[in-house]
């Protein structure tokens, strides 16, 4: 079963670039196949996914334990800065990706799965 991921427009952007420099009726194959190529290395990688989702998690409880209200008025003293759910997102992101390092070289491994499917393009001209 296919998983979809949503790229950065950054990426979409140097997608379309690629497919520029390629024969017309190839585009549409490379660009499908190249957006799938990239598109799994985020499933690869879900331990950064993993990771960030309970950092995430993790940050929102900080913020619900520390935020504290003050008796007789609306005021809350928020001790995080309703800053906790970031933080556990930046944490839990990098730690999880740290992880992931140890088993693939990212951008190695983009650049690879480019390759291929540029190669694949150019030769079903």
């Amino acid at each position: 079963m296919a998983q979809t991921v949503e790229l950065p427009a950054e990426v979409v952007q140097l997608l379309l670039q690629l497919a520029e420099h390629l024969p017309t009726k190839a585009r549409p194959t490379f660009l499908q196949r190249a957006a799938d190529a990239l598109g799994s290395i985020a499933w690869e990688y879900r331990h950064t996914m993993t990771s960030a989702a309970i950092g995430f998690l993790l940050g929102a409880l900080l913020d619900a334990v520390l935020t504290i209200h003050v008796p007789f008025t609306t005021y809350q003293l928020v001790l995080t800065g309703s800053r906790g759910k970031l933080l556990g997102l930046a944490g839990g992101a990098l730690f999880g990706l740290l992880r992931d390092m140890n088993h693939h070289d990212l951008l190695s491994l983009a650049a690879r799965r480019l390759a291929v499917e540029l190669q694949s393009a150019l030769a079903s001209k």
